[in-house]
């Protein structure tokens, strides 16, 4: 399996960044030299790049406005269920309308983070009650922008990008919308933006 270089820096940057004054819950570490991969189920390129040089520790999850966790390697095949494969009479199935490449790899509030394995680039799909767009061409690009926005809501928000009804703060969402089409382009920035915010 090759490894996709480019996303490779992106889960460095994205480590490095993770554990933000405790706001960030459980660890994520990054290894240059990349983990060996039991499969659960095929991950294709970029999902594989991901868990190769990705450890995830303590059920890893992003805090702040972003809210992400992502699932390690043994709870993969759980996290497709009600997506990928749902109850039916007869038991678990796979969902004839669920593409056979897509894979659940993380959860926002209830909703599920996709990428799509057939693709090497990995797309990134979010999926509210199963209506889907894409929020990334790449797995490289949405952590790129999941980087960006933690490090604003850091750096210029002080981790408080809320207001007193729990609220995402308009000028976060501003911001968001500025700095999204120089990294994953207009399009899937407010597509992303919309996932969210909306």
């Amino acid at each position: 399996m090759s490894v996709n270089r480019t996303l490779m820096t992106q889960l460095q940057q994205f480590a490095s960044v993770f554990g933000r004054h405790d706001i960030d819950l459980g660890e994520v570490y990054y290894h240059e030299k990349p983990l060996p991969v039991q499969e659960p189920l095929p991950l294709g390129e970029a999902l594989h790049t991901f868990y190769s040089c990705i450890e995830l520790q303590e059920h890893p999850m992003i805090g702040g406005v972003l809210a992400v966790q992502f699932f390690r390697l043994p709870e993969l095949e759980r996290a497709q269920q009600g997506w990928r494969w749902i109850m039916t009479a007869s038991g678990l199935a796979p969902d004839p309308k669920w593409p056979a490449g897509w894979i659940v790899f993380a959860d926002y509030n209830g909703d599920a983070l996709i990428v799509d394995s057939a693709d090497p680039q990995g797309p990134v799909y979010g999926s509210i009650q199963k209506r889907h767009s894409q929020i990334a061409a790449s797995l490289s690009d949405f952590f790129a922008m999941t980087t960006a926005l933690m490090k604003v809501e850091e750096e210029e928000f002080e981790l408080d990008a809320t207001d007193e009804d729990s609220e995402v703060k308009s000028e976060f969402i501003e911001r968001a919308m500025e700095l999204a089409p120089a990294i994953i382009g207009r399009e899937h920035g407010q597509q992303y933006l919309d996932f969210f915010f909306s």
